[in-house]
């Protein structure tokens, strides 16, 4: 999925398929020498051609915008306003010492309600970020014919 990629921002997209709907899904890193006015633009150009593309999309992504304080995050919220996002994750996702707890990392998505069971746990890679982790509403077929031997 090269093509719906940012070419500014670091990202990686896959695309997957849930219940018979098509997603794609983007892992996106906003390093915070990116100034606001560029990340707006390539953000809202990539997210023009995702939205043509796909009805059910997520960004699972560090953007480095503080989502708990408006003053940090006005970039990040117009974008989630001008594609009606979401942020499935409401809770403190950054403890950098001596500093308050933040909320940079997100998972942005048009289907909230397809989506469920947000979480954030340390793993031990990173003493500053937790990995933040969504499941994402299906269901299983049962088979009635299986062959028991």
């Amino acid at each position: 999925m090269r093509k719906l990629e940012f070419n500014i921002i670091e990202s990686i997209n896959i695309e997957i398929l849930v219940l018979k709907k098509k997603w794609l899904i983007s892992g996106v890193y906003r390093p915070q020498t990116i100034d606001e006015n560029t990340f707006n633009e390539n953000f809202i150009k990539t997210c023009d051609q995702i939205t043509t593309a796909y009805d059910n999309f997520m960004f699972i992504s560090e953007l480095n915008y503080d989502m708990l304080v408006s003053d940090k995050s006005t970039p990040l919220q117009n974008v989630c306003d001008i594609f009606d996002l979401t942020n499935l994750v409401k809770s403190p996702t950054c403890y950098t010492k001596n500093l308050n707890p933040s909320l940079n990392d997100v998972i942005l998505t048009n289907k909230p309600n397809n989506c469920m069971n947000v979480t954030h746990f340390n793993c031990g890679i990173c003493d500053v970020h937790p990995l933040i982790a969504v499941q994402m509403k299906g269901s299983i077929i049962e088979r009635k014919n299986v062959l028991k031997i």
